[in-house]
C-alpha cells in the first residue's frame, strides 16, 4: 500500500510533461488490484485544478478524477480532524506546504511511503514519512518480484 499525492496523478494524465513514463509506469497490477493506493481527499481538487489549469480544459480534471475513483484499489481518506491534526505537526516539524503536508501525515499515520514528483516533500517530509519519486518505487516492486508491464 501507498500514498500517491497528486503530483503524481496530474503527470499521469500529461503524456507531454517529462516525468510521465516514470508515473505510468507502475505496474497494473498496484493500480487496479494491488495492495492498494491512497489519496487523500483534498487531493482530488489538486488534480482537477492542476489538469484543468495545464490543458485549459475543465473537462479533462473532471475526466481524470472520475478514472482515479474508478480504480479498485483506491481508497480516498477523509481530511479529518486525526489527519489534519497530524498534518498540522507534520507542517510544523517538517515544513512542506500546507496541503502537501496532509500526504506525508497520511503516509506517516498509516506507516507506508508517499509516492511524490514533489522534491520538497522528499526532502523535508522524509523526516516524518518516507517519501519517494515514482521511479523508485517501480524498482522497489521490480525487486520484490511484483512487475507487470502498463
Amino acid at each position: 500500500m501507498i500514498v500517491v499525492d497528486a503530483s503524481v496523478w496530474v503527470v499521469r494524465f500529461l503524456p507531454q510533461d517529462a516525468h510521465h513514463q516514470a508515473c505510468k509506469a507502475w505496474p497494473e497490477e498496484q493500480l487496479c488490484e494491488g495492495d492498494g493506493v491512497v489519496v487523500p481527499a483534498h487531493a482530488l481538487a489538486k488534480v482537477a485544478a492542476a489538469i484543468s489549469r495545464r490543458t485549459a480544459d475543465e473537462s479533462l480534471g473532471r475526466q481524470a478524477v472520475e478514472l482515479i475513483l474508478k480504480l479498485p484499489s483506491v481508497k480516498v481518506v477523509n481530511v479529518a480532524q486525526e489527519l489534519g491534526l497530524e498534518g498540522a505537526r507534520v507542517a510544523a516539524r517538517c515544513r512542506p506546504r500546507g496541503a502537501d503536508a496532509l500526504c506525508v501525515a497520511a503516509a506517516g499515520l498509516l506507516g507506508i511511503p508517499l509516492v511524490t514528483l514533489g522534491g520538497e516533500q522528499q526532502e523535508q517530509g522524509g523526516e516524518c514519512a518516507e517519501a519517494i519519486p515514482p521511479e523508485k518505487q517501480i524498482r522497489r516492486e521490480e525487486r520484490a518480484g511484483n512487475s507487470s508491464g502498463v
